[in-house]
C-alpha cells in the first residue's frame, strides 16, 4: 500500500498546479485517503512565497485568476484556495511572512478573510526565526475558521530574535511567553483602515483619538514617486542575459559620475541617503532623458548609452511600451524635483523625513511630498513627519517589513495631519526646525530640539 501511494503522490506532483483546487486536492490521492466532497476539517501548510517583482514570467499566466492581485505573493493563492477547499467550519492554518497583514498587494486576501472567515489566531514572530537555517524569516502563523462565527481573535506578538529553538516557540504559542504580548480582539475590530491590526487598547485608542482631530496628508499635499530609473548599473543578471556583450558589473548606465555637462545631468539621491530633517549628497548624477528629450544633441551621453542598447529594449518590452531606448521609463514632472520638497525613503528603521529646497532627483525607491495646500506650510508638516507619535502611527497602522518601515504611496497618503492649525501654531514649529536645520549643516546635535517637537506634537 505505501508503495502505491508513493506512486500515485508522484504522479499527482508532475501533474500539480496549486492554483487549481482540484489540483490541490489531487496532491494527494483523494479516493484512497479523503472524502473531501463537503470539503476538508482541516488545512495545514507551509507555502512557497515568492513576490510578484523579479518574478513576472511565474505571474503572467496566474493574471486571469479571479485571486490575482498586482504586487501579491505567491502564497496568498493558498490561503485563498485553501478557504476554497475548506468545509464551513473548517480550520486554515498557514505559516508565511507577515507582510500580508499591511501589504498593498495583498487588498484581495484580507477582503477575502474579513468576508469569508473568522481569525482564531495570528502569531507574529517578527524577528524570532521559526527554522534555524532558512534566511530573511518575518514569520506569522495564520489560523483561520471558514464562516463568521460570533469569537475574539488571539494574537501574538513577539519581541524576542534569533533562534531560541522548539521549547520557546511551544511557550508561545501556548500563550506563556514572558518576551510575548499577547491580545483578545473582536473581529470587527481587527480590520482597521483595511489593515489587520494585531494589538488593542493602549497606543491603538490613541491612534484612533489621533485620527478624529485629523485629516491624511494626501488632503493637505502632494504624494510623488521618484523616477523609474531604467537600469542604474550592470548587474550580474545583465551579464547572464547577454554573455556575448562586453560588460562589466558596476558599470554606470543612466547613474554616472563621469562628469558629463549638460543641463539633463541632474543630482539624485538614494533612500540610504535620506535622514530626519536633511540628506547626504553622493556624488552620483542622473541623466533625466525624458520620451521628449532630442539625444542628437546630447551625442557625448548618446555614445555612453549605446553600448546598452539591448538591455533598455528589452527593459522597454517588459514594461509593454513603446518609448525611446535611451529614456528613462518614467521620468516624472520635474515640479516635483526643482521645487520645495520633503524627501522620504521607501524603506527605513524609522520615520526619516529628509527636506530640500535645491534641485534634486531621486529613483522609485524616493517619495517626494511637495505642494502642501490650505494655508499649511512644508516645515510644519515636517516637523509633524518626524515626531515620534508618527512613528507609532506608521509602526502601527501603516506597513512593515519585519520592524522597517514602508514608506509606500499608501501608508503615507493616510499619515494623520492635525485640521484647522493657524499660521501661528505652525510658526513654532517652523522655528525649530529652522534650527534643527542649521545645526545639521554643522554636524551638531539636534536631539533636545527633536523632544522638544514631540512634546509639541
Amino acid at each position: 500500500e505505501a508503495t502505491n501511494l508513493l506512486s500515485a503522490l508522484d504522479n499527482n506532483l508532475t501533474n500539480y498546479n496549486p492554483f487549481d483546487p482540484l489540483s490541490v486536492a489531487g496532491f494527494f490521492d483523494s479516493d484512497f485517503m479523503f472524502n473531501i466532497k463537503e470539503g476538508f476539517d482541516i488545512v495545514i501548510g507551509n507555502p512557497p512565497y515568492l513576490g510578484e517583482k523579479g518574478n513576472k514570467e511565474t505571474f503572467a499566466p496566474l493574471k486571469k485568476l479571479k485571486y490575482y492581485q498586482g504586487k501579491m505573493d505567491l502564497f496568498y493563492f493558498f490561503f485563498h484556495v485553501g478557504l476554497d477547499n475548506l468545509k464551513n467550519g473548517g480550520i486554515l492554518s498557514l505559516i508565511t511572512t507577515n507582510y500580508y497583514i499591511t501589504a498593498t498587494g495583498a487588498v484581495k486576501l484580507r477582503n477575502d478573510f474579513k468576508e469569508r472567515s473568522t481569525i482564531l489566531n495570528l502569531i507574529n514572530f517578527n524577528e524570532l526565526k521559526i527554522f534555524e537555517s532558512a534566511l530573511g524569516q518575518h514569520n506569522l502563523i495564520t489560523t483561520l475558521q471558514k464562516g463568521k462565527f460570533d469569537k475574539p481573535a488571539h494574537t501574538s506578538i513577539v519581541n524576542a530574535k534569533g533562534y531560541l529553538g522548539t521549547e520557546v516557540l511551544q511557550s508561545i504559542v501556548e500563550g506563556k511567553n514572558k518576551d510575548t504580548n499577547y491580545y483578545h480582539i473582536l473581529q470587527e475590530k481587527l480590520f482597521n483602515g483595511g489593515n489587520i491590526q494585531l494589538t488593542s487598547g493602549g497606543i491603538d485608542d490613541i491612534l484612533d483619538k489621533v485620527n478624529i482631530i485629523s485629516k491624511p496628508l494626501d488632503n493637505v499635499i502632494q504624494v510623488n514617486r521618484g523616477v523609474d530609473i531604467t537600469c542604474r548599473n550592470i548587474t550580474k543578471k545583465h551579464i547572464t542575459l547577454f554573455p556575448n556583450a562586453d560588460y562589466v558589473e558596476g558599470e554606470e548606465v543612466f547613474s554616472v559620475s563621469t562628469n558629463f555637462h549638460h543641463d539633463i545631468c541632474k543630482n539624485y539621491i538614494k533612500s540610504s541617503d535620506i535622514s530626519p530633517y536633511s540628506y547626504k549628497l553622493n556624488d552620483k548624477k542622473l541623466l533625466y532623458i525624458t520620451w521628449n528629450t532630442d539625444i542628437e544633441n546630447y551625442q557625448d551621453i548618446k555614445s555612453h548609452l549605446i553600448k546598452f542598447k539591448p538591455i533598455l529594449e528589452k527593459q522597454m518590452q517588459s514594461y509593454g511600451e513603446l518609448y525611446p531606448w535611451f529614456a528613462l521609463h518614467r521620468a516624472r514632472n520635474q515640479e516635483i524635483f526643482e521645487s520645495e520638497k520633503i524627501l522620504v525613503p521607501y524603506r527605513a528603521k524609522s520615520n526619516f523625513f529628509g527636506y530640500s529646497e535645491q534641485p534634486l532627483y531621486g529613483s522609485d525607491d524616493v517619495y517626494f511630498i511637495t505642494k502642501p495646500k490650505d494655508d499649511y506650510s512644508l516645515k510644519f508638516i515636517l516637523a509633524i513627519l518626524n515626531s515620534k507619535l508618527i512613528y507609532k502611527w506608521l509602526y502601527y497602522r501603516g506597513k512593515r517589513k519585519g520592524e522597517m518601515l514602508e514608506l509606500y504611496q499608501e501608508p503615507l497618503s493616510k499619515i494623520p495631519i492635525i485640521k484647522d492649525v493657524s499660521k501661528a501654531e505652525q510658526q513654532l514649529f517652523i522655528d525649530l526646525v529652522d534650527k534643527i536645520m542649521e545645526l545639521k549643516e554643522k554636524n551638531e546635535e539636534t536631539k533636545e530640539l527633536e523632544n522638544q517637537i514631540d512634546e509639541m506634537v
